[in-house]
Parts: C-alpha cells; structure tokens; sequence
C-alpha cells in the first residue's frame, strides 16, 4: 500500500506539472525580488533596521507580520542590493534544509538509500518550491528544531532547550515546544527553554526599537484563518467549510493539549546510542507537527520541519507510513486547481484538504510513536540499519524486500504498522504564519552483529 501511495502520488505530481507548467518551480528563478514576496518585506524590514527606520512600515508589498528579532537576523542580507541578497538567501535556505537532513540521517544510521529518499522528496516536494518561490524563513526553522532534537539525543537537554527556544522566539506559533518539558516534569530544560526565547526576543526588540513590539503585537494580533488551499491547518479546514472561528480556536487548544499529554512520558533519557530511536525521538516532532495543525495559519510549506520526523518513523521500521508521508508532498500547488469549477461540494473540499491531510498523518503517526513503550525502539546490526524490536515480522518479510529495493538499512524486517492573501500559484503573500497510544508487543531484540561507532 505505501509503495502504491508513494507511485500514485509521484503520478499525479507528474501530470499536474505537465497540466499546469510553470507552477512554483519556474518561478525560483524569477530575478525580480518583488516577486518572491515575502523575502521582499523581510529584506525591507533588514534595510530599515540597518537604517535605524521604522522595520514595519517599509512600502513593501506586505506587512511585517514577523517579530523584530527576524529583521535582526537577516540583517547581513539588507547589506546586499535586493537580487543578490535574494539568491544568497535562496541559496543558504536550500543548503541548510539539506543539511538538517542529511544531519539527522546520519545520526540515525540510515542508509544510502533513505538518506537519497530524504533529501529527494524534499528537492521535489512542494512545500520546499513555495519556501524558495516565497522567499520564506522555513528552511531557518527546520534547522533550529533538527539541532534541538540533535542536542536532546546527545545528552545535552540545556542546549537542546535553548535552540528551540530560539525558533520559538522566530515563530511564536510554535511556542508549544517550550511546554513539552513541563508535562515531562524537567524543569531545568523547561527554564533554559523560556529564558533562550525571553533573550532572543528582547534582544531583537531592542535592536529594532522598543516601539516594534508594540507594533508587531498590533498587526499580529487578532489574524483570521484564511480558508484558502495552502492553509493547511484545521482551523484552515474550518474556515473553508464556513464554520465559526471559534471552532478553529477550539480545535487549537484540543490539538495542542493532546500532542502535550501524549508525549508526557516520552521524557528522553541519558544519550542515546547511535542508530537506535525511541519514543523521546518522535515527541519533539510530534508536537511540532501538533503546532501547525493547531496554528490558525500553517502554510503546506511549513511541512518542510517535519521531514526528521518522516526519518525517524523509517528509523523505528515504520517505512509503510514513512515513505508516504516523504512522498505525498511532491504533488504540486497547482493540485488546488482542479477544485475551482465548484470549491465547496463534498469532493473539493476533500480535495482542497490534502495537505492538512498530510499534517494529520505526520501527528498521529509521530504521537503513536512517542507514545509507545521504551522498548519500541530499533536495534543496530551490522549494516548501519536496525530491526524494529516491536516487529514480528521476520527478514523474510515485506520490509526486508524494500530495504533491498532502495538500499536502505531502515530495518531488516518493519512494523504493521495576519490577514492572509493568496497567490496564483496557490501559495501565500502571507509573512504572519503569527487516539489513543499505541503499544506494540515487546519482542526481544536482536543482538548487533558488529559494534557501531559512536558518531564524533
């Protein structure tokens, strides 16, 4: 079935690029800054900073939806002329997206072959074309949340709190990672959380001027759920099915609380030996995942922060949901087109929701996860792979097949289981951006063959 998925969706990916050419893709290249939108008002709001002006009344095409610590941080490129600054940032987002991956593959002992898969799926996947066309910060978040969840697994909770602290004080929507060592009962990461992103966040307000956050909040607050395709979260789906917002506003505090108490025993532990996952390498991403189906705006482009999480499913032996969430990406903006003669039947309502249909598959998956036994975990072997330990499955099973077929090591044998404006290519002008646990059967594990290294 994951490899039906996967085929089907790289089809349709396909025959949507040959319909609708020139749909996101092309429009990287496009040398006019004022066409990548939103890097326009970030680079604007650079300039005036450096300028010691007002960073959110620039005449850019966009307000400034952002917290003043980001027109710090981009600084360096307002020193450019605006299309060279463009491509340096087009550049540096691409290397530091593949970089997050290619970092997080090797600390998982993946193979080859999904470590390719990863960073493939991302070149081709929508949500990494409409961060570029854009000119959006996503590539900066996935960064942070990778060197957070890194930092956890080599032993150093501190460190790991303050990254994410940081990326909270860059996109306050995903504030709830700072709540994850609360429910854990961890109170020096939890501190060490909120004083990285009370500093960063002064520091940037003190940069631009004590006015701008009193004009952030003014224009941040009170940021409706468009109900455009792109949106991807539920209070998106909501707002595109004509409900009340304040059904969006309860579904927000349900989804964050359930990410929060599922992952309440997923405390991580001493540091964890190479190649080998647990429920504490799913929370981190679960909860983001949480984050944007909560955030009452999460563009499909923010679906770049959970591509880690897709490598740890395959890391646990759950490739069956791994390689579709991987793929299923890869089908274009330009999807949203073929629901436009009626956009509100049964059908394109269904339609227009796939990708919050990824983001669901990607929470409930990862929370699955986070929320199983310590033992769920993947063994090392000899081939810088592992055997999931909850599955029954033997070598000879389905998964060793595919393992062979793509040259992973995933495992020899797998599991069972603002206000908002659109664009033409179905991507967003935006820069606002503002169950039940599963418990496999414990099998015991297979001893290693040959010791793996610790990586350096």
């Amino acid at each position: 079935m994951a490899v039906a998925v996967a085929v089907g969706a790289v089809s349709v990916a396909a025959w949507l690029f040959v319909r609708y050419p020139g749909v996101l893709v092309s429009n990287v290249v496009n040398p006019d800054p004022k066409a990548h939108v939103d890097f326009e008002t970030f680079y604007r709001s650079s300039v005036a900073l450096l300028h010691r002006a007002d960073t959110y009344h620039t005449g850019s095409l966009l307000l400034n939806l952002n917290p003043p610590l980001l027109a710090l941080l981009l600084a360096p490129f307002g020193l450019l002329p605006a299309t060279p600054a463009y491509w340096a940032f087009t550049a540096l987002s691409l290397a530091v997206m593949t970089l997050a991956v290619v970092l997080v593959a090797r600390e998982l002992r993946l193979g080859t072959g999904w470590t390719v898969l990863g960073v493939l799926t991302l070149w081709a996947g929508s949500p990494l074309h409409g961060t570029l066309v854009l000119g959006q910060i996503y590539g900066l978040l996935l960064l942070g949340v990778s060197l957070g969840w890194l930092a956890q697994r080599r032993g150093r909770p501190l460190l790991s709190a303050v990254l994410l602290g940081l990326v909270v004080a860059i996109k306050p929507s995903l504030a709830p990672l700072l709540l994850v060592p609360l429910v854990q009962r961890r109170p020096a990461p939890l501190w060490s959380g909120v004083l990285g992103a009370g500093v960063a966040t002064v520091v940037g307000v003190l940069a631009a001027g004590p006015s701008s956050a009193l004009e952030w909040l003014k224009l941040a607050s009170g940021t409706p759920a468009p109900e455009v395709d792109a949106n991807a979260s539920l209070p998106g789906v909501v707002s595109r099915l004509g409900g009340p917002g304040a059904v969006g506003w309860v579904l927000t505090v349900l989804v964050v609380a359930a990410s929060l108490w599922w992952v309440r025993h997923a405390a991580p532990g001493t540091r964890a030996a190479p190649g080998r996952v647990g429920p504490a390498d799913a929370a981190l991403f679960a909860v983001t995942a949480g984050c944007l189906l909560a955030a009452p705006i999460a563009w499909l482009n923010y679906t770049v922060l959970l591509w880690p999480g897709a490598l740890v499913l395959a890391r646990a032996g759950r490739w069956r949901i791994a390689v579709p969430l991987l793929v299923v990406p890869v089908i274009p903006v330009a999807w949203g087109n073929l629901w436009q003669a009626a956009p509100h039947t049964g059908w394109a309502l269904l339609g227009r929701s796939l990708y919050c249909m990824v983001l669901l598959g990607y929470w409930v998956a990862l929370l699955r996860m986070s929320a199983s036994t310590p033992g769920a975990t993947a063994a090392e072997d000899g081939t810088e792979g592992g055997v999931n330990a909850t599955d029954p499955a033997g070598p000879g099973s389905e998964g060793a097949g595919f393992v062979a077929a793509t040259g992973s090591s995933a495992g020899a044998s797998v599991s069972g289981s603002p206000s908002s404006h659109n664009t033409p290519v179905g991507g967003t002008l935006s820069t606002a951006d503002a169950g039940r646990p599963c418990h496999d059967s414990p099998v015991a594990h297979t001893a290693p063959r040959f010791p793996t290294p610790e990586p350096p």
